[in-house]
């Protein structure tokens, strides 16, 4: 990552962290963009180059959509693309979960606020396409083939299934949970449709 990409990654950051005590302080509704660039110390018009909308920069919590993708093409290339999947799962559900009251305050607001849940809805969606790309590009296939494409999609429940489960055992971090779910997933073949002619 060059130095200019390090610099939007902390601004972007920034915005996030400053929004988020805004919305905690005042309210999600309450608060205005205006509000959260100056809170955040930049322009308006350098606010909307990095979120064009409140939304956005609540969803902004999250990172970059490319981030699993990332993880997954930097795994070591002997490994097992299903082991580096879960790898780059893991690392991306560690990095969400460092800041704990602000991951209380994102679930707050999405759950009780129809827009940024529909902007996370299209989140998830930019992280699976992306990550078909760079599993179709680890596996050699193509990326309109349909196993890839069932993989990127079960990652995502991956992801949903850890956003919606409390800890399953006490002492248990997101590392663990993760572990869980996905060995219950390769306990049993996942049943597919089938339909004959």
């Amino acid at each position: 990552m060059g130095l200019r990409e390090i610099n939007a990654a902390r601004t972007a950051t920034m915005i996030v962290d400053a929004a988020m005590k805004l919305f905690f302080e005042h309210g999600y509704d309450a608060t205005t963009m205006e509000q959260i660039a100056e809170a955040s110390g930049v322009g308006t018009s350098t606010l909307y180059r990095y979120f064009p909308s409140k939304e956005s920069v609540i969803v902004g919590f999250l990172g970059d959509p490319g981030l699993i993708a990332d993880h997954v093409l930097d795994r070591p290339a002997d490994e097992s693309i299903e082991v580096a999947l879960g790898h780059a799962l893991v690392a991306f559900l560690v990095r969400a979960s460092e800041d704990e009251e602000q991951g209380r305050r994102f679930s707050e607001i999405v759950e009780t606020h129809p827009r940024p849940r529909a902007r996370l809805l299209e989140w998830l969606q930019e992280v699976q396409d992306r990550l078909v790309a760079a599993l179709a590009e680890r596996t050699g296939s193509s990326a309109n083939d349909v196993h890839v494409a069932a993989m990127a999609w079960m990652a995502i429940f991956v992801l949903q299934r850890i956003s919606q489960a409390g800890p399953v055992r006490e002492g248990w971090g997101v590392p663990e949970m993760a572990a869980a779910v996905m060995a219950d997933l390769a306990s049993a073949p996942v049943t597919t449709p089938v339909h004959h002619v």
